[in-house]
């Protein structure tokens, strides 16, 4: 079976992601809140892959700044691809992460108001 570039480095993000949760749960950092289940990583996931086709189709070799230091298009075009997928690992582990952060804080406030009586 043949998996592309993508499929694999997608695979590779996956993974990491699992290991850093297991990591946490064996230091002890879990907490008593659900985490996040493997739906919202597979989303962040997609948002990241959609992310990509954006950003390499805004590839636009007119552009001094996209050429570099390229000798041809070609080149340039490749470069901006791998800076691309380079990027789209560090979106996806911030969207990942910033969901995690906003569902911790949106669970604690409602604990808080549930033991504040605000929902007798």
């Amino acid at each position: 079976m043949k998996i592309t570039k993508r499929q694999l480095k997608r695979i590779i993000r996956e993974e990491k992601i699992r290991i850093l949760r297991e990591e946490e749960e064996v230091n002890g950092q879990a907490h008593h809140y659900p985490t996040l289940g493997a739906e919202w990583e597979t989303a962040a996931s997609n948002l990241a892959g959609d992310w990509i086709e954006v950003e390499n189709k805004a590839f636009d070799t007119g552009d001094p700044s996209m050429m570099g230091n390229a000798e041809t298009a070609k080149e340039a075009g490749e470069y901006w691809e791998a800076q691309v997928e380079a990027a789209a690992v560090a979106l996806e582990e911030r969207l990942v992460e910033r969901v995690r952060m906003l569902a911790m804080q949106v669970m604690e406030e409602i604990s808080n108001e549930l033991i504040d009586g605000q929902f007798a």
